[in-house]
């Protein structure tokens, strides 16, 4: 029979390996879910520019322009939306952007003790 200390330890030991392979799917997730969403926009902005936006407008008129030039505006502003909260850290103040922009707010008075 297995003792307290000894259960203890196998738990702590399981809960150790459960957290490093929990980690480890979720590094490979992530570039995972990001070839997925570049693939879903690509995939949309295709459909749009082949099938949706002929049924719309004829080739080359106005109208057409318009839709295209809306659509690849969307398509962009949506990359890099994404490109940007993929890439930018979730939650530490250790960018040297953010800290000049601390001190150049200070220095201003925007924030400190009697704001």
């Amino acid at each position: 029979a297995l003792t307290s200390n000894q259960n203890y330890r196998y738990l702590m030991i399981l809960q150790k390996v459960i957290g490093i392979l929990f980690d480890l799917f979720m590094m490979i997730l992530g570039p995972i879910l990001i070839c997925v969403v570049f693939t879903i926009v690509s995939g949309e902005t295709y459909a749009f520019f082949t099938f949706l936006l002929p049924i719309y407008a004829t080739y080359r008129s106005y109208v057409w322009f318009i839709h295209g030039a809306f659509a690849i505006f969307l398509a962009v502003n949506i990359s890099f939306n994404y490109i940007m909260c993929v890439t930018s850290n979730p939650g530490t103040h250790d960018s040297k952007v953010y800290q000049q922009l601390m001190a150049e707010a200070k220095e201003e008075g925007l924030i400190g003790p009697g704001k």
